[in-house]
């Protein structure tokens, strides 16, 4: 705005502007740069209670509402896609199973953790109920359940282990479900005493039974064999229907 600046000679003045256009040089600075937080910190802040204002749908856990947001359900399962295009609850409520089981709520929050931002780390008994969810919701990848498998696997045990084996067969996971069998074969009398075992479909003990005639060798079945005719000749009274068989 001074007079003097318009006596300048033009390449002065072409230099005073070219300066003036260029971005300020920042100084070395050993402090760390902050460049706020992550999509996953912003989107565990949204599950856990900064999007509530913006909710739009609740899911209903054994009557217990959460209130979720229908974009980021939609874009993460295609059961929810389906539904929210397709039919959905005039009331706004969804009621939240896998298959015909009920998640527990601890299990149930991984799940909307892994939906919201991918969070896969849980403690067994989670992915014991989980196992089957990308099956069932229809997730666009199956990190999930790959986790799942994992994480059931290195921790199976007899009093899990035929859940474990009926969520295996509906989903097909084949090779999970080979390991569920390989442990009730070698820890069957610890199994045959679990009451959910009588519960058990017809295929699946029928594929128990396969599995056991298969591990017991032709020795061993003749010893057996030999020990049932033996205790028939033992008892005092013998059945028609035994007496046939020894």
């Amino acid at each position: 705005m001074m007079k003097e600046f318009e006596h300048l000679s033009s390449s002065l003045i072409v230099e005073i502007v070219r300066r003036k256009q260029q971005p300020p040089l920042r100084t070395h600075s050993d402090q760390p740069l902050d460049i706020g937080t992550s999509l996953i910190q912003d989107m565990k802040a949204y599950l856990e209670g900064a999007g509530i204002e913006f909710c739009d749908i609740i899911l209903l856990l054994d009557g217990h509402p959460r209130p979720a947001h229908k974009a980021i359900l939609a874009a993460r399962s295609s059961y929810f896609e389906a539904m929210f295009r397709s039919f959905m609850p005039e009331d706004g409520q969804v009621n939240i199973s896998i298959g015909e089981m009920v998640p527990s709520k601890q299990a149930f929050e991984s799940m909307l953790r892994y939906i919201y931002y991918g969070e896969v780390n849980m403690p067994p008994e989670d992915s014991l109920y989980l196992f089957s969810a990308p099956y069932y919701y229809g997730f666009y990848n199956n990190r999930l359940q790959a986790y799942c498998k994992q994480n059931l696997e290195m921790n199976v045990t007899v009093e899990n282990v035929l859940q474990i084996l009926e969520a295996a067969d509906k989903t097909q996971a084949l090779d999970m479900k080979k390991h569920c069998l390989h442990i009730i074969v070698h820890q069957f009398t610890k199994v045959s005493k679990l009451p959910n075992l009588r519960s058990l479909s017809q295929p699946l003990l029928l594929d128990i039974i396969e599995s056991l005639a298969n591990h017991i060798s032709d020795k061993q079945c003749a010893e057996l064999g030999s020990d049932i005719q033996n205790t028939s000749k033992s008892l005092s009274f013998v059945p028609q229907s035994a007496a046939l068989y020894s």
